[in-house]
């Protein structure tokens, strides 16, 4: 279960054979094939002006266009890519990744339930159909005041950790609510809501109706309010409480420089060793890792210490982070577990940023205790650890 893409490009060749000579449909795909690798590098212009030539000799193919309208979104021209996602629904209108594309620019830009709706196309992509239980009708939303409604977590950690917020406002329209999650999240889930079920995701429970955790805020119609919400999340029982005063110096750090290397999007959201240049911590604080993963300390220019705990699943973590002053993370799940318990969090975003953190600004609606630092160029890691490295040294003081 991985987070699904804005935009899945087809596997099929870019150029049918009908209409084309053979000499031109070789031309043209030997053309796409450099497009989309100067795209998939960074190289956005280079990569539309290949584009124009593809289509010139191959004709507007939706491939050809999904692959304009990522490169669009990635160089942060959301307009342009809104317009050529609408100009591809008006001739291919059961394009289930023109939809998905289309919905990810709304949710961009914050039109909350026009992007719901087009990301429930989602479920016309074969990974997602064979996630849907046979003989169990999927929820509409509607109350069922007598009604056990089966949620699912279809995606990743990081989306469970921040829409398990809205569960208590589906479980208020049935009867009863079983959530099916995996292991590793079960412990801090049931701690946090503890009026609901849950169990592990190889569980197949009875149940009278179905529906996936992404899709509630579809069926509830559902917008983020635009203070965020106080902590959600809760660990049971606290390693440590918590007694920091607000202005004493920042002292312990957990430090996040990579996420799951298969998410689609990895390459842009993590860091490399080469993204730190001149970066080094003051002296005064601690780093240590808040994963289990030890070779995500690897190649960094500060010693990364080890956890002071043993971190088994998603609620250890939750304690160890509670002992931090503060967390510095990619755009991974770690983001929205800090956020969720209140923790104080900043989150480092590429250039074109996923969609819930929206196009500019330090502050997100979701999470009160969180700040953004977003590369003002693509790939420019450099200013954006220059920025961090400035406020620790100021927090630190």
């Amino acid at each position: 279960m991985k987070s699904e893409s804005p935009i899945t490009c087809p596997q099929s060749p870019a150029v049918p054979k009908a209409g084309i000579s053979a000499r031109h449909r070789s031309e043209a795909e030997a053309l796409f094939a450099e497009a989309k690798q100067a795209i998939s590098g960074g190289n956005i212009e280079l990569g539309m002006a290949v584009l124009d030539q593809t289509e010139a000799l191959a004709g507007p193919l939706p491939q050809i266009l999904l692959t304009r309208i990522n490169a669009l979104r990635q160089a942060r021209r959301w307009p342009e890519a809104l317009r050529r996602s609408r100009e591809l629904l008006n001739t291919h209108p059961n394009s289930t990744d023109a939809h998905l594309a289309l919905g990810f620019i709304h949710l961009l830009q914050s039109h909350w339930i026009n992007g719901w709706r087009e990301r429930e196309w989602r479920w016309q992509h074969p990974g997602f159909r064979n996630l849907i239980p046979a003989g169990i009708p999927i929820w509409n939303g509607a109350p069922q005041p007598d009604a056990r409604l089966w949620v699912r977590c279809e995606q990743g950690y990081g989306d469970f950790l921040q829409f398990c917020r809205i569960l208590p406002e589906a479980a208020v329209r049935v009867g009863s609510v079983m959530v099916t999650v995996p292991p590793s999240l079960q412990r801090l889930a049931q701690s946090s809501f503890p009026q609901i079920e849950f169990q592990p995701e190889e569980t197949a429970p009875p149940a009278d109706t179905w529906v996936s955790l992404m899709s509630l805020p579809d069926r509830l119609q559902w917008i983020p309010p635009e203070e965020a919400p106080p902590p959600y999340l809760q660990v049971n029982p606290p390693l440590r409480a918590r007694h920091r005063h607000p202005k004493a110096p920042i002292r312990r750090i957990g430090w996040v420089s990579a996420g799951n290397p298969e998410h689609f999007n990895d390459r842009n959201r993590s860091l490399g060793p080469e993204s730190f240049g001149p970066f080094r911590l003051p002296a005064s604080i601690q780093a240590f890792r808040v994963q289990p993963d030890t070779r995500l300390s690897d190649n960094l220019p500060f010693r990364l210490r080890a956890p002071e705990i043993e971190l088994n699943d998603f609620s250890d973590t939750a304690r160890w982070l509670e002992t931090l002053d503060l967390v510095i993370t990619v755009d991974t799940s770690v983001a929205h577990l800090a956020g969720g318990l209140g923790i104080p969090v900043w989150i480092l975003l590429p250039y074109a940023p996923d969609w819930r953190w929206g196009t500019e600004g330090e502050t997100t609606r979701w999470y009160r205790s969180a700040r953004l630092f977003r590369q003002p160029r693509p790939n420019d890691w450099l200013s954006v650890l220059q920025s961090v490295q400035e406020s620790l040294e100021t927090l630190a003081a």
